[in-house]
């Protein structure tokens, strides 16, 4: 959105998640760095897509949504009990006239819009929103409202004359609101709508109207653009009118990508298609997509869309030959990946991809002049020498070993080193990569990672990467610190950098000796990292002084006490001048196989794959099947039974914990781990067991069918071995 220019501040970003569980929170929610401000859209999903969904209601959104928009406000849209700054409105419906259930019954769109504001406002409540709320909108479609009492034959704004009357008086389409409608509507709620019309279609069919009928209310077009004519020329008049009428806040262009799902006239819109060269794969519940690099889109008029777009803006152009070639920065660093980014004939894209290779080795490059020139000689093609025998580029194996000779140009810690994972790398990739080192491990079972390592992904990778690197002499970091596949991930060795994150002062060491591993986040790594000094894998002079302390005075706290009692033997054959030390993440850029089902983290909004091999230990107790008292749910119950769930994780038994945002019932400990089993009655009829429920609440819809089929899979594959 922008009033005039393509500046960032006035830019905004407009999304619709697929589903209501905020995976995408994180990534856009990252925009407030660049200055960029977000409209969030409400998924469809409460509202026309899911089991229990609003037309079953009879248009009553009011559990699905509140239940929905709880669950966005947990997981990133609040902050300490303010909204994200970069949020800037949120959208509750897009086009409610054409689904709810269409633009004939405007009184049933109301009811649908009013209960689901009414579900935000208390959802705000139960999450304890403490600063200033943000605006709510609704996107009407640009349809003439037939059904609608006054303006039946004007677009858009019939809908939002009746909706207007709806929050003055919610009895009018049958509703009892919870919140004060009419006090919501004027103080945080605008107008919004779709068209594909030229610009100049707009002053006399809606503007005009809109100001003298809402002379105090904003309105903003959320998807603008009109595929018939000038895209250019009618988007920089379209920018005019937003700085004449000054109750239009501003548009949003429709939209980024092609919808080839939706097909027909769908695939006017859209800036960028899809091009022929596949940038990666990824998993996507299961099953493995391509990701394709992206060309720009034309216009019906031969106009390249993103070009038009940034003249009308006043951005910049980019340079779409580079959008579907290799990039040296992502490609896997294998044989593979060094021709792709060889053929290209760029000495600089060699470069950086040399330099990369040199990262991952545990060096640095301290000379580019002779970097570069280390660059060209693998650069050049190779004339063939027998008959028949191709041009060809220097051997990857040859420059692996040259590069392990540590050039004079090159600098190298003499340090020991170890495979640990990189905090900056994708957790659903770190935790296949896990998965990846668990089937390979040996004399190592990975449930016995210790307790207090099992907290997150990344605390369980550091063990099982640092144990399974040992395991395999530890000088071999791209053949056993490296997990190749075609999706391109971060997975580093650990190298030296500035201060140590293990290490502690003597007051800070004082002062966690009485604390619980909650209230000093650092503790958890450093009781994880003491034992793998315990089995041999930690054993660096960086570390020393921290872990002198702790085996001279291990600390009071129980679970703490409790820790340090479960580091296991060292283990014979371990090298004693192995280093395993933390806060020495080298940032590598790693290929990694997604292979393992999702899982959603409790603690990072993002999904995770758990390891394999955390099984519960042998004799484990499961937690009890669901008992519920009502007679109606009572033949369910069985149904309720997890044994389809042997893939999960970790075994954790029942918590005795308080019910909180990040632990809905006793059930999701663990859950970040996959160490849960999904509730059967969670999304389908509403959990009555309240806390005391044995299951997961946090796993999405359709957790349990999934575990399932990856079930019968895997039987499958076992019988045929």
């Amino acid at each position: 959105m922008a009033k005039k220019h393509l500046d960032l501040k006035n830019v905004t970003w407009l999304f619709f998640p697929s589903y209501p569980c905020v995976t995408v929170c994180r990534a856009s929610l990252a925009v407030e760095e660049l200055g960029l401000r977000v409209i969030p859209g409400l998924s469809d999903y409460d509202f026309i897509q899911s089991p229990a969904n609003c037309i079953t209601s009879d248009f009553n959104c009011y559990q699905q949504v509140r239940r929905s928009y709880k669950e966005l406000l947990q997981k990133g849209f609040l902050q300490q009990g303010r909204y994200h700054p970069a949020l800037h409105e949120i959208i509750v419906i897009n086009e409610p006239d054409l689904k709810l259930p269409g633009i004939h019954e405007p009184h049933s769109f109301c009811r649908g819009i009013l209960s689901a504001v009414d579900a935000m406002l208390d959802a705000e409540k139960d999450m304890n929103l403490t600063g200033p709320g943000i605006n709510f909108t609704v996107a009407f479609s640009f349809a003439v409202c037939t059904g609608c009492p006054e303006f039946s034959s004007k677009p858009a704004l019939g809908q939002m004359a009746i909706l207007r009357a709806a929050f003055r008086n919610p009895e009018l389409v049958g509703y009892s609101p919870k919140n004060n409608m009419t006090k919501f509507y004027t103080e945080r709620f605008h107008n919004s709508f779709n068209t594909a019309n030229p610009a100049a279609h707009l002053p006399d069919m809606f503007l005009t109207g809109y100001q003298q009928e809402f002379p105090h209310t904003p309105v903003m077009i959320q998807e603008y653009h009109n595929p018939h004519g000038e895209v250019k020329k009618d988007l920089m008049e379209m920018l005019q009118i937003v700085q004449d009428f000054p109750l239009l806040n501003g548009l949003s262009f429709f939209e980024f990508h092609k919808r080839y799902d939706k097909g027909g006239t769908e695939l006017d819109f859209g800036m960028f298609q899809l091009g022929d060269f596949s940038v990666t794969n990824f998993d996507y519940f299961g099953d493995i997509f391509q990701a394709w690099c992206l060309v720009p889109a034309k216009s019906k008029t031969g106009e390249l869309l993103p070009e038009a777009l940034a003249t009308a803006y006043g951005g910049m152009h980019m340079d779409y030959a580079e959008f579907c070639v290799p990039d040296p920065r992502k490609v896997s660093l294998t044989a593979e990946g060094y021709i792709s980014i060889a053929q290209q004939d760029r000495p600089e894209k060699l470069r950086v991809f040399v330099e990369r290779v040199i990262s991952h080795l545990g060096g640095k490059v301290s000379d580019t002049t002779e970097l570069n020139r280390f660059a060209r000689s693998f650069d050049r093609r190779i004339r063939g020498t027998a008959v028949g025998q191709p041009d060809h580029f220097r051997p990857f194996g040859t420059m692996i070993s040259e590069l392990q000779q540590k050039p004079s140009w090159t600098s190298w810690t003499d340090t020991g080193a170890s495979c640990i994972a990189d905090r900056d790398s994708h957790a659903p990739a770190v935790g296949s990569a896990v998965g990846d080192a668990c089937r390979q491990l040996q004399d190592f079972q990975c449930h016995e990672v210790p307790e207090e390592c099992k907290s997150n992904i990344w605390d369980v990778a550091d063990y099982v990467f640092g144990v399974y690197y040992a395991q395999r002499g530890g000088n071999l970091p791209l053949e056993h610190c490296y997990f190749n596949g075609p999706s391109a991930q971060s997975i580093g060795m650990g190298k030296s950098t500035a201060r140590d994150e293990s290490q502690l002062s003597q007051a800070e060491f004082e002062q966690t000796q009485k604390t619980t591993l909650p209230q000093h986040p650092l503790l958890t790594t450093f009781v994880c990292r003491f034992t793998l000094r315990r089995s041999g894998l930690f054993h660096s002079p960086s570390c020393s002084d921290t872990l002198a302390l702790l085996d001279r005075h291990p600390p009071e706290a129980p679970a703490l006490s409790a820790a340090f009692s479960l580091a296991p033997a060292r283990s014979e054959g371990r090298s004693e001048g192995f280093s395993y030390c933390p806060g020495e993440t080298l940032k590598m850029t790693a290929a990694l196989q997604f292979d393992q089902p999702l899982y959603w983290s409790d603690s990072s909004a993002e999904a995770i794959r758990p390891p394999p091999g955390l099984a519960p230990a042998a004799g484990a107790k499961e937690p009890e099947t669901e008992n519920r008292s009502d007679a109606e749910n009572a033949p369910h119950s069985s149904s309720a039974s997890t044994a389809d769930t042997e893939n999960v994780a970790v075994g954790l038994p029942l918590v005795n914990a308080t019910p909180s945002a990040e632990l809905p019932t006793r059930g999701s400990a663990g859950h970040g781990l996959g160490a849960c089993k999904p509730c059967a009655f969670f999304y389908k009829d509403g959990c009555q067991s309240g806390f005391e429920c044995a299951f997961c609440h946090l796993c999405p819809p359709g957790e349990k069918i999934r575990r399932k089929k990856d079930l019968k899979q895997r039987r499958k594959l076992n019988k045929k071995q």
